[in-house]
């Protein structure tokens, strides 16, 4: 039997908008509406937790919805045109509530399944001032999660900005950035790329992780104080950390990207000095093993997607358009053919 059947991938791009495939990553077809522009940027996809034919795509031109498996696409009104949107969020024990983050950092929250939208009072910062810059940049918020612990709280993370927290479904937001640090002066420790959360387990407290530029940083305080871990330097080759994510099955077993920074350059295809890698941990992050692809990355490898319909199935993608397919769990990796000038996310479901 095989495993590519009735597997969809979709890959939301920089440039080309959003890419289909529907035998699990061996051909591709352009899936964007008219009104999402061919040299569209898609940077966030989120699939309906229990209709997986259901999905939703965040753009430069907000926020669209389809319900036929990407074969069309509907845009929503909700405020967020002029915004490029970087997180969505779909509730698992309640998908008529989205979330959707956006640069500048703002949050907008819908509780119909996307019709109507509203912009939460975060009090995040849409303006960022980097160290001896002479200049302000947008923040953007990469990351939306939801705790699977505790009911009604919410997680996101800023690029610049930091991490907030939310109990009560988003009405109102507490920063949560003592002890997220860092060496590097230009984001002083406040880049958030990622997260996850390791539940409670076999005397293992529950423990966030948390993806900033230049490492990973840990709370088991839900997040009042955190602390980097000690690999950081001596683990990674390149400085700048991505995504990490959660095995479905095993939440102990860890996916994490690194490479080189995020640089948007054409050059990165075929230049020696860019590069990426992956690292598993099965120990919840205590120990880490690099895993081996058969092409080198060209560039850092940028985050993973995952499914809990196979937890053995995992595509990694680098940020200039590479993807890697595992049906093992990570311990074997094959290139596919299809490569993209830029992906910034991936999902993949099973009809």
């Amino acid at each position: 039997m095989d495993r590519n059947n009735n597997i969809n991938v979709f890959a939301g791009c920089v440039g080309q908008g959003l890419y289909k495939s529907t035998d699990g990553g061996l051909n591709w077809l352009n899936c964007n509406n008219p009104e999402m522009s061919h040299e569209g940027e898609v940077r966030a996809l989120a699939v309906h937790p229990l209709e997986p034919n259901v999905l939703y795509a965040g753009t430069r031109q907000g926020c669209y919805r389809s319900i036929d498996n990407g074969d069309s696409w509907t845009h929503l009104k909700s405020g967020m045109e002029n915004r490029s949107i970087w997180s969505l969020l779909i509730l698992p024990d309640n998908p008529e509530i989205i979330f959707a983050g956006t640069g500048p950092g703002a949050l907008f929250r819908s509780k119909d399944e996307g019709h109507s939208w509203e912009c939460l009072n975060s009090g995040m910062p849409e303006k960022c001032s980097p160290p001896n810059k002479a200049f302000k940049m947008d923040t953007r918020v990469i990351i939306l999660l939801a705790d699977p612990d505790i009911k009604n709280r919410i997680w996101a993370g800023l690029e610049i900005g930091g991490l907030f927290r939310s109990d009560d479904l988003g009405e109102t937001w507490k920063s949560c950035n003592s002890g997220v640090s860092t060496e590097n002066p230009y984001t002083q420790g406040l880049d958030i790329h990622s997260l996850t959360i390791l539940p409670e387990d076999n005397g293992r407290q529950k423990t966030l992780l948390a993806v900033e530029e230049s490492g990973v940083c840990k709370s088991t305080d839900d997040g009042e104080n955190w602390e980097r871990l000690d690999f950081n330097h001596h683990l990674f080759p390149w400085h700048y950390v991505r995504g990490i994510k959660q095995r479905p099955d095993r939440p102990e077993t860890l996916f994490l990207g690194n490479g080189t920074g995020p640089a948007i350059n054409q050059t990165a295809w075929t230049s020696p000095d860019y590069g990426g890698a992956a690292w598993r941990s099965i120990d919840a992050g205590i120990t880490w093993q690099k895993m081996e692809f058969p092409v080198e990355p060209n560039s850092v490898i940028y985050d993973f997607a995952v499914n809990s319909f196979d937890p053995d199935r995992i595509y990694a993608f680098s940020l200039f358009g590479q993807i890697y397919l595992s049906k093992d769990g990570g311990e074997n990796w094959e290139k596919l053919t299809q490569q993209f000038p830029e992906i910034r996310h991936m999902s993949w479901t099973k009809t």
